[in-house]
């Protein structure tokens, strides 16, 4: 049976395949995988618990990491999303839609903090605020259920 990598259609070896799969649980070519930084936090993430999806498709954008118990993206970013205006304007509008489209929060976190020797130091901070933001999204489930009925009966 071919296999094929759900972003781009190309076809992708059986390896590519089982790699993609076990590890990000999607089909994906090697260059749609994650980037080392994203995969390294991601995965220490994972390691502390927290169910992280990658490469998670939101209806407008692919984002790195996502952790939807918390309602969290987190998009790992390079020295690119830092230097430019336009870059940077782009990245606020995504984080935008995000949240107004599935209530998520866009954490943006420097991909230089992910490198070896700082990776847990920044896991564990990103734990904090996931695990404060895991407990909003449940205590206030009855209030987000009503702003959902509300906004589907305005339409």
């Amino acid at each position: 049976m071919n296999k094929y990598c759900i972003k781009c259609k190309k076809g992708i070896t059986e390896d590519e395949y089982s790699y993609s799969m076990r590890y990000f649980q999607k089909a994906l070519c090697r260059e749609h995988q994650p980037t080392e930084e994203a995969k390294r936090l991601g995965f220490r993430l994972r390691e502390i618990g927290w169910n992280v999806e990658f490469e998670r498709y939101d209806g407008y954008k692919n984002v790195d990491i996502s952790i939807p118990d918390a309602k969290v993206d987190i998009e790992v970013d390079g020295l690119q999303h830092s230097i430019t205006k336009k870059q940077a304007l782009i990245d606020i509008k995504r984080a935008y839609y995000s949240y107004r489209k599935g209530g998520f929060f866009t954490l943006h976190v420097p991909n230089i903090l992910v490198q070896d020797d700082m990776v847990e130091e920044a896991a564990q901070c990103i734990n904090i605020f996931l695990e404060d933001n895991y407990k909003d999204v449940k205590d206030n489930w009855f209030v987000g259920f009503i702003r959902k009925l509300f906004n589907n009966n305005a339409k």
